[in-house]
C-alpha cells in the first residue's frame, strides 16, 4: 500500500476562505453601523437647526418684533426659494394682556420638528 503525501494548499485555501468570510462580515457590520449614525448625525442636524430657528422666532415675538411665517434652507438660513424648514405661528390670547404664541417648525416634507411657546404682551405686535 502506497501512502499519497497531501499537499498542505488545499488547507491553506480553506483557511483563506475562512479568513475572507470573516472580514465580510466584520465589513458588512461596519458599514451598517456607519449608514446608521449617518442617519441619527442627519436628524440631529435637522433638530439642532429646527430649535435654533424655533428659539430666535420666540424671541423675536417676545421682544415684540414682527415674526413673519418664513421658510429657511438646510443651512438654516432664510430663503425666498426651496425651504427645508418652515416656521408657522399660532396665536392664543390668554389672560392679563397677555398672549401665547406657539412657534413650530415643521421639514420639508411637513413632519413638525420642534415647537416652543412664547408670551407677549397683547399691544406688541
Amino acid at each position: 500500500m502506497k501512502q499519497t503525501k497531501r499537499s498542505g494548499a488545499s488547507l491553506f485555501l480553506i483557511e483563506l476562505l475562512l479568513g475572507l468570510l470573516v472580514f465580510a462580515v466584520a465589513a458588512a457590520i461596519c458599514i451598517r453601523i456607519f449608514a446608521g449614525a449617518y442617519q441619527i448625525s442627519s436628524q440631529t442636524t435637522a433638530l439642532s437647526h429646527a430649535v435654533t430657528i424655533a428659539r430666535n422666532t420666540a424671541e423675536a415675538v417676545r421682544a415684540g418684533h414682527e415674526a413673519p411665517q418664513a421658510g429657511y434652507d438646510a443651512q438654516g438660513m432664510p430663503t425666498d426659494g426651496d425651504a427645508a424648514y418652515r416656521v408657522t405661528l399660532s396665536e392664543t390670547p390668554c389672560s392679563d394682556g397677555l398672549a401665547e404664541v406657539q412657534v413650530a417648525v415643521t421639514d420639508a416634507a411637513g413632519s413638525e420638528l420642534y415647537r416652543v411657546t412664547a408670551v407677549k404682551g397683547e399691544g406688541e405686535p
